[in-house]
């Protein structure tokens, strides 16, 4: 029997609704399709761009099932959603505990920081807008919330990242069709591969030895820091090479750091907060989608000076709030499996 009137509202979605409430309820249907959702991986058609549709997705069988033990169901299952939403509103992303320690640890004053940039107009003398190597007279450039930033980082740090570099900072190898290759072990570390913070090796293209080989003064090993210096969304975040055994190329469209005398899982962590963040947002250049920002700049920013101990420390610290964090979204991932349960349980016995 077709229970669904399946209207498409998007070109890639499919929207199912209940036809007859008295039959089926909507979210005892959602709950339902989410204990199969693997299998309707199933019924992807297509190679380049595979698709489930609507006309497939409307005949998969659902047993009958009273109201009264659909609606016993869903009471359950909203309780437990309930005491889910709950424990929803502590989780912190990783890029908020990251921030929390740093503005804890070195005092940063974001109240004022974040006042002073909801400020929509400032203004700037002559000898302020030419007080800059390249003579830059953005309003971007020039922000007030800018100047805050630097002076706070300055007024906790003399050093610079130039003063930890182990050798100067060098963009990356730039890539043809050619070299890539299907059967090769060299990843390509593009700006995509490091979007989410991290190097994703699954989304990495892998190169051919032969590329690989000519292009050693662009690899990277253990404990670099890639940067990424174009594209809106993506310029200025970074990924840490944790990998002893990776054999990779970085990307044109970014830059390596390699520090000495310094903790790398530190600077990494500094690299993301919002301070560090906005300094990239400043310093950048062009318009729209195609902005950079340059090693000779990145090596000028304020570098945190702290002793490796007290580093460690911080790091440790992140470390554990993360866990925290991940202890909470293990605890949500096992009371939606208790839904799973439950509507499972009634899909098998009926009850």
């Amino acid at each position: 029997m077709n229970y669904w009137d399946v209207p498409i509202w998007a070109s890639d979605c499919v929207t199912l609704k209940s036809k007859n409430e008295d039959e089926y309820l909507t979210k005892f249907l959602y709950y339902a399709l989410r204990l199969i959702q693997s299998d309707i991986y199933l019924l992807q058609k297509g190679s380049d761009q595979p698709h489930v549709y609507a006309s497939d997705i409307q005949y998969i069988k659902v047993p009958a099932i009273s109201i009264p033990i659909q609606k016993k169901a869903l009471a359950a299952a909203h309780t437990i959603e309930k005491e889910i939403e709950t424990i929803e509103s502590s989780i912190k992303k990783n890029n908020e505990i990251i921030d929390d320690v740093f503005n804890r640890e070195f005092r940063f004053a974001m109240d004022e920081f974040n006042r002073i940039k909801q400020a929509k107009r400032f203004s700037a003398n002559y000898r302020t807008l030419s007080n800059n190597a390249d003579l830059r007279f953005s309003a971007k450039f020039h922000r007030d919330s800018g100047n805050f930033v630097m002076q706070e980082l300055l007024s906790r740090t003399d050093k610079k990242i130039k003063h930890y570099l182990a050798e100067p900072i060098v963009l990356g190898a730039s890539v043809s069709p050619s070299d890539y290759s299907d059967d090769g072990k060299f990843c390509y570390i593009s700006m995509a591969t490091i979007k989410n913070w991290k190097f994703d090796l699954e989304s990495a293209s892998t190169v051919s030895k032969e590329y690989y080989d000519s292009k050693q003064a662009k690899t990277v090993r253990k404990n670099d820091i890639i940067l990424a210096r174009s594209g809106e969304g993506t310029i200025g975040k970074v990924a840490l090479i944790d990998d002893d055994e990776l054999q990779g190329v970085f990307a044109d469209f970014t830059m390596r750091i390699r520090l000495k005398d310094y903790n790398p899982e530190f600077a990494y962590y500094y690299f993301r907060t919002t301070y560090f963040q906005y300094l990239i947002e400043i310093y950048k250049k062009g318009l729209g989608n195609n902005t950079n920002i340059f090693p000779i700049v990145v090596r000028e920013f304020p570098m945190l000076d702290i002793s490796l101990e007290e580093q460690q420390r911080i790091v440790d610290e992140i470390h554990s709030e993360i866990r925290k964090q991940d202890e909470i979204k293990s605890k949500i991932s096992n009371l939606r499996t208790k839904i799973d349960e439950i509507v499972k349980s009634v899909i098998i016995n009926g009850k």
